[in-house]
């Protein structure tokens, strides 16, 4: 089985398309989370993650929820997903690894800043 972790980020993001392409397009694909299932269907054989990252911490605030859901699709299903992504909203898009990333905090000048490591599948 896959594992991947796709992740928008950009400014100012269009995060009522994402909501609508995330409830119209993986809601019905959502496993419990850590629930995966001993026998999965051959033609669903990737467990998929979506974050969104919007630099414009105002805006980020509303991409909070899509981050803790789980769901078990197609590479097909997946790269519809992205394509529709590409159409309706700026920003890039990358593949991750979905068991390889990291967040960390750190203070510079009595500024708390938050970062997060992922690695791209492409390794770039």
């Amino acid at each position: 089985m896959k594992k991947i972790l796709l992740l928008t980020y950009g400014c100012n993001l269009d995060h009522s398309n994402i909501a609508y392409l995330v409830k119209d397009r993986l809601r019905p694909f959502e496993i419990k989370w850590g629930e995966i299932p001993r026998k999965v269907d051959p033609k669903r054989d990737v467990l998929f993650q979506y974050d969104v990252y919007d630099v414009n911490m105002e805006m980020n605030k509303r991409s909070g929820d899509v981050y803790f859901h789980q769901y078990l699709i197609s590479e097909d299903h997946l790269s519809a997903f992205e394509y529709s992504l590409s159409k309706l909203n700026k920003g890039i898009h990358t593949r991750c690894h979905l068991d390889a990333r990291g967040h960390f905090y750190v203070e510079i000048d009595n500024v708390e800043y938050s970062a997060r490591t992922l690695i791209p599948l492409d390794k770039q």
